[in-house]
């Protein structure tokens, strides 16, 4: 019977450390993300940021105590392999190496903007979904799914790929989705009207989307596998696809 509760005690334990929730009152501004390797970013009708963690492997027991510092100064002030800290008007979220292994997910007011960033191999999945405001990714390897968004965008990885579903296209600012050695997936709103450029040197480019294809001087119309430069219902915000080595496919939602 001891042994039974101590293992209750244990398992009830290891669930605290590792399904953990941290809240932040905070509503405005931007969502700034740095080297957390696998994210969520949910955006929903809400006032705070609520930060739940996934985390992989087991518990340190000899760590029991003592809390995780790095290079640059920062603990871990959630129990969750981050740390998270108000800057002004804007939130910073920073991972602390190895400790942020496994998904964070985080739900944040839906008009905030969001700044991610990630420079080495260990990025996974990004999953930004329902978010309203500005969106700046700059990424090596992470790959990114984009869901229920509208821009105003700039969104770069080195290697990974890019999903982009987009609910409406904001004509506030442009939208810029840039892969340089993966493929383009992006679907845009049937009565969604913009400037489009797309290019892809080494790949091809296939699309359901009525693209009226931009004339040069002599009427004679631009006509490229490789690039695709026109508008889409009439014109409007400019969006720019480029992939360096793969595909790109623009589709009707």
């Amino acid at each position: 019977m001891k042994k039974l509760n101590t293992l209750i005690i244990l398992l009830a334990l290891t669930v605290m450390a590792y399904g953990q929730d941290y809240t932040l009152a905070h509503s405005t501004g931007k969502l700034v993300v740095e080297d957390v390797n696998e994210v969520t970013i949910e955006g929903y009708n809400g006032t705070e940021i609520i930060f739940t963690g996934n985390r992989d492997g087991e518990v340190n027991e000899r760590a029991a105590g003592l809390k995780l510092i790095n290079s640059l100064g920062i603990e871990d002030n959630t129990g969750l392999g981050i740390n998270v800290k108000e800057e002004g008007s804007d939130v910073h979220v920073t991972g602390l190496g190895n400790a942020n292994d496994g998904r964070i997910t985080i739900k944040m007011p839906q008009n905030m903007d969001v700044y991610y960033a990630h420079s080495d191999y260990k990025g996974g999945e990004l999953i930004i979904q329902d978010v309203a405001g500005e969106i700046e990714v700059s990424a090596a390897y992470n790959e990114v799914h984009l869901i229920n968004v509208t821009g105003p965008m700039a969104v770069k990885s080195i290697y990974g790929e890019i999903e982009a579903v987009f609910s409406t296209l904001s004509q506030e600012g442009s939208i810029s989705l840039n892969s340089s050695y993966n493929l383009i997936d992006v679907t845009l709103p049937s009565s969604a009207g913009c400037n489009i450029n797309m290019s892809t040197p080494y790949g091809n480019i296939y699309s359901d989307v009525d693209v009226n294809i931009e004339s040069g001087e002599d009427d004679m119309k631009r006509l490229s596998a490789k690039k695709v430069k026109g508008t889409v219902n009439g014109g409007g915000v400019e969006v720019t696809i480029k992939s360096g080595y793969e595909n790109i496919y623009l589709r009707k939602g």
